[in-house]
């Protein structure tokens, strides 16, 4: 029972996300308007506002869980690890995954997120990425990405 997903009407998502200068949060943006337009209930967190056993139980709530970080150092940010971390593999393994993230030089967070799914056995949709702040390019991969975790959603 502690491990089953908990009831909802429809499908939903979990958009979680930190952001340094607001680019990582603009994509957040692109990604919850483009869910919510295909039907998805979305509830979208900055993760390090709020302790991470608290958005890692908003994760596994959701149907999708869509994570994104800046790069630094070649890795995702700490509050995003934490999360990942906090992560049941029992519960996340019927889940979506996808991820994304902004960066100024490597840009690795989006693909590191999007591997820690993978181990959790989570149905991967994709990962895309902006550098600094996203231009419309990379605001359309993100609806894209979102297109295709609603498709995911309904397969």
């Amino acid at each position: 029972k502690w491990a089953a997903p908990g009831a909802h009407r429809g499908k939903s998502a979990f958009v979680g996300y930190v952001s340094c200068y607001g680019f990582t949060a603009k994509l957040a943006r692109a990604i919850a308007a483009e869910l919510e337009s295909e039907g998805v209930d979305v509830r979208v967190q900055d993760v390090s506002l709020i302790p991470a056993l608290e958005a890692a139980a908003m994760a596994m709530a959701a149907d999708a869980v869509i994570i994104g970080s800046p790069t630094l150092n070649r890795d995702a940010l700490e509050p995003v690890w934490q999360v990942m971390g906090a992560l049941s593999a029992i519960v996340c393994r019927s889940k979506v995954g996808a991820s994304f993230g902004s960066y100024g030089w490597s840009g690795e967070a989006a693909k590191h997120i999007l591997g820690r799914m993978e181990q959790l056995g989570m149905k991967t949709a994709g990962a895309c990425r902006a550098k600094m702040n996203p231009n419309e390019e990379e605001l359309g991969a993100a609806r894209a990405l979102a297109k295709d975790v609603a498709a995911a959603l309904n397969a």
